[in-house]
């Protein structure tokens, strides 16, 4: 069996691609805004804001 990614086996585990291509990011990156995520992954803003509140939501990322 050929191994999964760490974002294939997020997206297995419930996160939608952005939501894992965001907590990894985060991840890798640490503290970081809305915007900074957005231009290091070449999303819009405002999706990145939502997929991020959802996160928050699920206990997954922390804001501060």
């Amino acid at each position: 069996m050929a191994s999964r990614s760490l974002q294939e086996q997020l997206v297995h585990c419930g996160f939608t691609p952005k939501e894992a291509r965001i907590y990894l990011d985060c991840f890798t990156h640490g503290a970081s805004s809305v915007q900074q995520i957005a231009d290091r992954l070449k999303l819009n803003r405002i999706t990145v804001h939502s997929a991020a509140e959802q996160l928050l939501e699920r206990g997954m990322l922390l804001e501060s």
